[in-house]
């Protein structure tokens, strides 16, 4: 085989793992993306370079970039309770596991968004949006 039919095997085989991948990203749709809705997103790490890929409660949407509230299930959470805000019907809302919402929101880029896990309840979304983890939507 020739380094030229050896080049073109690569490419096209290359090609083809790229197509696999970019065929498998469904963008989340623009009118999906409403106050309280949880996605996963690509989240940036505060300390160090590199992200993740975790739940956030939609907070807005513009046409091009979405603010969002990361979401953690670390333990790690609870000590510093001013910093998160508990989920109470976590499963309700798409999420595998006892969740906290981190108070202080971020803005990505919507395509960063990977898929929708679900919908927060309204107390939920009351108590994050508020602050105020002792109040519960009438």
């Amino acid at each position: 085989m020739s380094t030229r039919e050896m080049r073109s095997r690569r490419t096209k085989a290359g090609w083809a793992q790229c197509l696999a991948v970019m065929t498998s990203v469904k963008p989340v749709p623009f009118n999906r993306l409403k106050a309280g809705v949880v996605v996963w997103v690509h989240v940036p790490f505060a300390d160090v370079s590199g992200e993740k890929i975790r739940p956030a409660i939609v907070l807005s949407a513009s046409s091009h970039s979405v603010e969002v509230l990361p979401v953690t299930t670390s333990p790690r959470r609870f000590n510093f309770p001013h910093r998160y805000v508990e989920v109470e019907e976590w499963a309700a809302a798409g999420l595998v596991r006892p969740s906290g919402v981190r108070r202080q929101p971020i803005s990505v880029d919507r395509r960063e968004l990977v898929g929708v896990a679900g919908t927060l309840s309204e107390s939920d979304l009351f108590r994050i949006l508020s602050g105020d983890e002792d109040q519960v939507a009438a």
